[in-house]
């Protein structure tokens, strides 16, 4: 049954309409071939054609939205860690500066206590 439930369902468990539609179709195919060879019907073959273009399409375009839904993510994605990189270059920056100032007066305490 969970089997079942993850052709029809999102990744986060929520019903898919777009795979609930594309299941039910392949059913519904599936049924109509299987009727028209029960019954010796002269359509057979085309509809096997027509039920493997569209096992065919269920494929391709559910690889294409997945690579067009990853395509538009990734920008996203890389600004994310741009932000993030100069945001901690910037933190570094300030450390660097405070590091500076924290050994130049340490210079000069340095510079005071052996001129005394």
């Amino acid at each position: 049954m969970k089997k079942l439930m993850d052709l029809v369902t999102n990744s986060d468990q929520r019903l898919s309409t777009t795979a609930t539609v594309q299941f039910i179709g392949f059913i519904a195919l599936s049924l109509v071939l299987l009727a028209s060879v029960y019954y010796d019907r002269s359509y057979v073959p085309e509809l096997f054609t027509t039920f493997a273009m569209y096992c065919g399409g269920l494929v391709v375009t559910k690889g294409a939205v997945g690579a067009y839904a990853t395509s538009r993510a990734i920008p996203h994605v890389v600004d994310e860690e741009l932000d993030s990189l100069q945001k901690q270059n910037l933190k570094l920056d300030i450390a660097k500066k405070d590091l500076e100032l924290v050994l130049n007066r340490m210079g000069k305490v340095f510079k005071d206590s052996e001129g005394k």
